[in-house]
């Protein structure tokens, strides 16, 4: 152990002792007017495990280690600015990579050893060395109950009902025991269809999503209830008030993805019809999230009401919905475009990303620690969930065999022809799918072969030219190509040690600050999961071991205490 943490240690310890000893020593029924000195008593709504600010597990233990050790920097709680402390200034590379810090001469810890910066440089590799025991160290996941995808093994006698509610509750109630922080909903407003009818190799039937997280929250404690909920249709105060509603019942889990829709099939079965272009959909879903926080915020210290005028909306009127335990449910957001991301930078506090390769996801944290800086918002306001399966077996090659019959089952004939016609806009029926690929160039007119599923390509000619390539190159035939190309990064194979050992090494790397895992079944595809790799990274020390006290989705999530202010509303 380092001097300086060892000081910590010793620090640590004795405002636990003296705590231990005022407790007794107090008057609870005095009266009188203020005096200086004795026993100040402040109740917490968790344990503190520990109040070294290095290895804390929960925001109780940091409040308390925050009154005992300084810091680099603070924060101003009315302007939200990076402010000086220990550091007089600082500055920052012009890739973000390289922090200068130029301390404060004459400080000294409580024993007199004078505070240099080699002071901090110990403590920094104090939580290195920590390694597990660290905080910063921990592996969080949260699960994602998958439906418009090619994840889900449709074949598998496993598999079960994506619309009757015990299938979500099993999902629900397998994913607390695990102790994840949240579970994640994705909303479908109208079912896909594929060469003019309901594609039936997909969910066909989706129930609404706040009505079935209302009902899970009723048989959950402590697992946060994610929902994605769209902007672009909805309306803020139907969709404010049924998040209150939501963060009430379930006191204080909610949280809500906003998701935007340039697309007019989806519209057409709402009032307003159409679609917006994709600056507009962004500039709406910020004024959608801005006046829904106000709706949130309007009975702090007022009667509810609400006056409000901007180019999206021009509503007035009473907030029904008292504060909720949270104020604001969690905002996520899982969009990647530029737009998307500039989004999340302003208003979101949780992404769920689609990067699943670890350079890949070093880079995307690094561009939006850029744009949080860029907006006066700090890399902890905002948490990093990637998407992640897993495949388990009892040794390493009984995985890597599980993985090839998944994949195998993931992309079946049928699928694979239907996934290649999104891309040919061609009937390919007649096509073998374990056959080469059709001879015949892509319709690049008849685009709409597929309606209802977002389209991330552009350019489908390209597209089609890249495949018929990489099919050339490695003699694939159709299902072949498929399964490569629409092959879900970021899937950990291997015994549950192995998986368990990956999840604690790329929590290490800092890549991620969670795992959002998509497992391939439901609802049973989270129980090998949380029966066999979760004991295996508790005894690596990287896992909770229960919720310890946290009441609030935010609490669980370790993000800052919600403040629309400064933490999270920044005008575009």
């Amino acid at each position: 152990m380092t001097a300086a943490a060892s000081l910590t240690a010793v620090l640590c310890l004795g405002v636990l002792t003296s705590c231990g000893t005022a407790a007794g020593q107090g008057d609870d029924d005095y009266t009188g007017p203020p005096v200086n000195g004795g026993t100040l008593r402040v109740a917490f709504d968790a344990d503190i495990t520990c109040a070294d600010g290095q290895q804390a597990g929960n925001n109780t233990a940091l409040n308390v280690s925050r009154q005992i050790a300084d810091s680099l920097t603070d924060q101003d709680p009315e302007t939200g600015e990076i402010v000086p402390w220990l550091a007089e200034s600082w500055d920052v590379s012009d890739d973000s990579t390289t922090f200068t810090f130029h301390l404060r001469y004459g400080v000294t810890f409580t024993d007199g050893t004078p505070f240099t910066a080699q002071s901090v440089k110990d403590n920094l590799e104090g939580i290195v060395d920590l390694g597990a025991k660290s905080s910063l160290g921990s592996t969080y996941l949260a699960a994602h109950f998958p439906g418009v995808n090619n994840t889900t093994v449709w074949a598998d006698p496993d598999s079960g009902s994506h619309i009757e509610f015990a299938g979500f509750e099993h999902f629900a109630r397998t994913a607390e025991r695990g102790l994840f922080d949240f579970l994640f909903l994705a909303e479908g407003l109208r079912l896909r269809e594929h060469k003019g009818q309901v594609f039936d190799q997909d969910v066909v039937g989706r129930p609404e999503t706040a009505t079935v997280l209302s009902a899970l929250a009723a048989v959950t404690t402590h697992i946060g209830v994610t929902g994605t909920f769209n902007s672009t249709f909805n309306e803020p105060y139907d969709l404010a008030r049924t998040l209150a509603t939501l963060d009430r019942v379930s006191g204080g889990r909610a949280a809500w993805n906003v998701v935007t829709s340039h697309n007019a099939f989806t519209g057409a079965n709402f009032r307003r019809s159409g679609y917006l272009d994709g600056a507009d959909r962004y500039r709406r879903a910020a004024d959608f999230v801005s006046l829904a926080r106000t709706l949130w915020e309007s009975h702090r210290g007022s009667d509810g009401s609400f006056d409000w005028h901007s180019d999206f909306f021009d509503v007035h009127g009473t907030f029904p919905v008292p504060e909720t335990p949270q104020i604001s449910p969690v905002i996520f957001q899982a969009g990647d475009s530029d737009e998307g991301r500039d989004f999340a930078a302003r208003h979101a506090e949780v992404i769920f990303s689609a990067h699943t390769e670890a350079e890949d996801r070093k880079a995307f944290r690094t561009d939006i620690d850029q744009r949080l800086a860029a907006v006066g918002r700090r890399p902890d306001s905002l948490k990093i969930y990637p998407g992640i399966s897993d495949i388990l077996g009892d040794t390493e090659a009984e995985a890597q065999e599980r993985y090839r019959e998944v994949r195998h089952a993931q992309v079946h004939g049928p699928g694979a022809i239907a996934f290649l016609e999104q891309v040919w806009g061609r009937d390919l029926s007649g096509y073998d799918p374990d056959g080469p690929l059709p001879d015949v160039g892509p319709d690049l007119d008849n685009a709409d072969i597929t309606r209802g599923r977002v389209r991330h390509e552009k350019d489908y000619g390209a597209v089609a030219r890249r495949w018929r390539a990489l099919a050339e190159e490695k003699n694939l035939s159709i299902r072949e190509l498929v399964t490569e190309v629409s092959g879900r990064g970021g899937t950990l194979i291997g015994t549950p040690a192995q998986v368990a050992a990956k999840f604690d090494d790329l929590t290490q790397q800092r890549a991620a600050d969670g795992f959002i895992v998509v497992p391939h079944i439901t609802p049973g595809g989270l129980d090998e999961i949380v029966d066999r790799v979760v004991p295996e990274l508790q005894d690596r020390g990287v896992y909770r071991t229960s919720y310890a006290g946290s009441t609030t989705l935010r609490d669980n999530l370790d993000l800052p205490a919600y403040n629309h202010s400064t933490s999270q509303e920044v005008s575009a």
